[in-house]
């Protein structure tokens, strides 16, 4: 583990017999190698089941913060700095909950779904080449995907595509 204070309390708690070994980044790796279990930290698990291993306890859970002191926000420049890095980090953490579904559907049953789907501001509407119909593009809670999507077939759209979004700044 990389937690080692972390890890040797919650061993001591549990009255294991157990050897704490500090790692130094990639710790799932030495599972197979040299270790039975790891205690590592996690924001989705991906990394860890694409390492072939599964999440057997929570041990703690995390928040991240951004904290300044408060002479910062009356330093001109190191306000504005601050502000940017949380429009920043707040377009990411609003990004991870919306997705973007993209599609094409027939101009006379556009307004059925515009008026069906949620949206973040309004579609964006495009034509397609030769008149085929129109192209729509909405950013929508991530949540909201699954029913859409069905929303936009039953009312004749085609060539549906999802996409994860890195940043969302409104």
């Amino acid at each position: 583990t990389e937690y080692e204070r972390l890890t040797r309390r919650w061993v001591s708690e549990r009255k294991l017999k157990a050897s704490v070994i500090r790692s130094y980044g990639s710790t799932e790796v030495f599972v197979s190698e040299d270790a039975d279990v790891i205690v590592d930290n996690t924001a989705t698990g991906a990394t860890l089941r694409a390492a072939g291993l599964h999440v057997v306890e929570t041990i703690e859970r995390s928040s991240t913060h951004l904290a300044t002191h408060p002479a910062v926000l009356q330093t001109p420049g190191k306000r504005e700095a601050v502000e940017q890095l949380r429009t920043l980090l707040a377009s990411v953490l609003d990004a991870r909950a919306k997705q973007l579904v993209e599609f094409n559907v027939n101009e006379d049953t556009l307004p059925a779904v515009v008026e069906a789907l949620p949206a973040m501001r309004a579609p964006t509407i495009s034509p397609l080449y030769r008149g085929a119909g129109v192209a729509v593009k909405i950013v929508m809670a991530r949540t909201d995907v699954p029913s859409a999507i069905g929303v936009i077939k039953s009312l004749g759209g085609t060539d549906v595509l999802i996409s994860d979004l890195r940043n969302v700044v409104p």
